[in-house]
């Protein structure tokens, strides 16, 4: 496992420029679907990202990163993420993803027939799906989320923080080669087919090659302070701000 003391921001975007120039490539498949930088999706700024989807399988509201392979053998990336429609009856949407490099592995936050989940295809080729503690997404309200894997130790760690506190931790211990993550996907990509309308607004994008956290600005709550990683990053020690 690394020791998370620093991390280096691989990409960061947060859509100032109007459009998804900051971006390798946008997808926008299936009828009725959009991926819009607008005011109405901006967290903090002028713009933000606003993805809709409009039930079927397959269909694609994404943007993708260019790839960087990190030397610790961590990929992280977080952003500040709400959904406006929620329509997902018994459907799937990914709506946070790793991807390796070829785009044919990936480590994914979703919504799947309502529980909130991290999913992925382990070392072995089996997939694995573990339901978040958090199962309470308010619709329109802010939440600041993190999607980690960790493959520097003989097992592949996968992890999700919400508002920065650790979530949901999933060892991968089986046998096979190693998930390297190089980029981030943003928006959303349906599937399984939905019963309507799914809409997220997202922002302030970053890739890391370690556990990213909090803005330094942001004052934690006490479960903030003994999160794994979190005093580190931040810059507290055994609960006191150095």
């Amino acid at each position: 496992m690394v020791d998370y003391l620093a991390v280096t921001i691989l990409f960061a975007d947060a859509f100032e420029s109007g459009d998804y120039t900051g971006w390798v490539s946008t997808v926008v498949s299936g009828t009725g679907t959009t991926l819009t930088a607008n005011a109405a999706s901006a967290y903090a700024g002028s713009f933000g990202s606003d993805a809709l989807v409009t039930g079927g399988g397959g269909n694609e509201a994404s943007c993708k990163s260019a790839s960087n392979t990190p030397s610790t053998n961590v990929l992280s990336a977080q952003c500040r993420f709400k959904v406006h429609q929620n329509n997902v009856g018994s459907g799937e949407v990914y709506l946070l993803q790793l991807h390796n490099a070829g785009d044919t592995q990936g480590t994914n936050f979703e919504n799947n027939a309502g529980t909130w989940s991290i999913v992925f295809t382990n070392r072995a080729g089996s997939q694995v799906r573990t339901s978040l503690t958090q199962q309470t997404f308010t619709i329109d309200q802010w939440y600041l989320v993190e999607l980690l894997s960790d493959w520097s130790g003989a097992n592949q760690i996968h992890q999700v923080y919400i508002d920065g506190v650790l979530d949901t931790t999933v060892t991968d211990s089986s046998v096979g080669s190693n998930r390297v993550y190089t980029k981030v996907l943003g928006g959303i990509y349906t599937a399984n087919g939905l019963a309507g309308n799914f809409e997220t607004y997202s922002d302030a994008y970053q890739v890391g090659d370690a556990y990213i956290g909090l803005p330094s600005s942001v004052v934690p709550v006490p479960e903030q302070i003994y999160a794994p990683g979190y005093r580190a990053v931040a810059g507290w020690s055994s609960g006191w701000r150095t």
